[in-house]
């Protein structure tokens, strides 16, 4: 657009308009009103990325979760975080279905296991980590690879929710020997079964 208003002002029948019709100071206004509408559209753009907040990285331990063992791991918080308000996790075993029809494809996806509860927090410094550790019942399938061809299969997914931050983890649980971190307190202990 800016461009487009600059070679306008530049093409000669516009410039003669100008002038036969006594409006010298339009090219003038023009400039200003175009540098205007870039300032709003730049301060615009500053104040929607200060409220989205900052894409948080989950570092898993144990990794991977093990059904009948742990899942979980920790998730570092910027300085701009607020550390004193809740900080929602759940984890959550999710069935993923293919329907065929003779032309569709639909996608059913059931919640099969749930657990929910409130983040730990640990500061040290500027430093803030989100502790999050959950129990996987040995019931539960392992996470598969989302295939068209097989199914049903399984995705594990970590919600962290906290005002307008929703961030979802897909992270990877497996069938093994129970893996039993010590190091990370448990916090949770409201399983939602379906």
């Amino acid at each position: 657009m800016f461009w487009l208003c600059l070679s306008l002002l530049s093409n000669p029948l516009f410039s003669k308009f100008v002038s036969e019709h006594q409006y010298q100071h339009l090219d003038i206004l023009l400039f200003i009103l175009i540098g205007f509408s870039l300032a709003m559209m730049l301060y615009s753009v500053f104040t929607r990325s200060k409220k989205c907040p900052a894409r948080l990285k989950l570092q898993l331990e144990p990794l991977p979760g093990c059904i009948g063992g742990d899942a979980g791991g920790v998730i570092q918080l910027p300085e701009s975080f607020d550390i004193t308000i809740d900080y929602w996790l759940s984890i959550q075993c999710v069935q993923i279905d293919y329907d065929r029809n003779r032309m569709n494809l639909s996608i059913n996806e059931t919640i099969v296991w749930k657990n929910q509860g409130i983040a730990e927090i640990i500061s040290h410094d500027t430093n803030h980590q989100l502790i999050c550790k959950f129990h996987v019942p040995s019931h539960l399938s392992a996470s598969q690879q989302e295939d068209r061809m097989i199914y049903p299969c399984h995705r594990w997914e970590i919600h962290l929710k906290s005002g307008h931050l929703h961030q979802v983890f897909k992270i990877p649980v497996i069938c093994s020997e129970p893996v039993i971190y010590a190091s990370l307190p448990y916090r949770y202990t409201s399983d939602v079964d379906s």
